[in-house]
């Protein structure tokens, strides 16, 4: 690279959660780095913004706190007044903790953080860690994953640079650096249609009961172009990501159907 690079890091586990912050120290060795990312944990939240209320956001020089989700984060640092002291010339959201793979990127408020950036004409890759395998939670080798992560956007950028709507799902297995292998570009896999789902029986109260989500760990698409193969067998996975939800197949069968 020419120049240094200006990176824009946000995610959706927190300002304070582990993954960012040893992303931040990784990628500030290559590059002039500002973040501005959730005051909690907003894993799940996917694109969701903040519209029924005030957002108020904690300033510091190089960190920015906002009360708020991922997609508000992104809005916030590019489109606010004042807020960055330049331009990003990219956007990296994460490292999540546990990986965003398959039909759960959908889900994914690192995903969306990095879709909202690139709608607002900044190039983004979103960095996820999962386990392996993926039950044994929390992942434990995020300054391991931060290194490759920057090494990564070293060896990237460039060629996204005349590419302003490109998007990259990059996931890198929770493993020490030595025992990771090379980068698959791979689509995504998918999973089983539901997740488990345990009803919680404490403090019972008529008509009301308590449910709360576990962990996925199923897929039902587990070929080798899948980014679940690659990652089951201890190699970073890539996936170019695209969010027009047209269905271009469809297109023509039902404009037959006003005929």
């Amino acid at each position: 690279m020419t120049k240094r690079l200006k990176i824009l890091v946000t995610n959706d586990d927190g300002y304070d959660a582990t993954g960012i912050r040893e992303l931040i120290s990784a990628l500030a060795e290559v590059a002039d780095v500002f973040a501005c990312a959730p005051l909690i944990n907003h894993s799940g939240a996917s694109s969701s913004l903040t519209l029924h209320s005030t957002l108020a956001v904690s300033e510091s020089e190089n960190l920015h706190v906002v009360h708020g989700t991922p997609t508000d984060c992104v809005q916030i640092a590019l489109h606010g007044k004042n807020v960055m002291p330049w331009k990003p010339d990219l956007t990296v959201s994460g490292i999540n903790a546990g990986g965003n793979l398959g039909d759960d990127t959908i889900y994914s408020g690192t995903v969306a953080a990095a879709a909202e950036s690139v709608s607002l004409g900044v190039p983004a890759i979103a960095f996820s860690q999962p386990c392996i395998p993926e039950d044994n939670f929390p992942p434990t080798h995020f300054a391991h994953g931060a290194s490759i992560a920057r090494d990564m956007v070293i060896k990237l950028y460039p060629h996204m640079l005349n590419n302003k709507h490109i998007m990259l799902n990059i996931n890198i297995p929770d493993l020490p650096a030595n025992q990771v292998k090379e980068p698959l570009i791979c689509r995504l896999g998918k999973r089983h249609s539901g997740r488990p789902l345990t009803e919680i029986d404490q403090n019972r109260v008529p008509n009301l009961r308590q449910f709360q989500f576990g962990i996925n760990v199923e897929n039902i698409r587990n070929d080798q172009e899948s980014d679940f193969h690659a990652i089951e067998n201890s190699h970073i996975s890539i996936t170019p990501l695209q969010f027009d939800l047209t269905d271009q197949k469809n297109l023509k069968e039902v404009s037959s159907w006003l005929a």
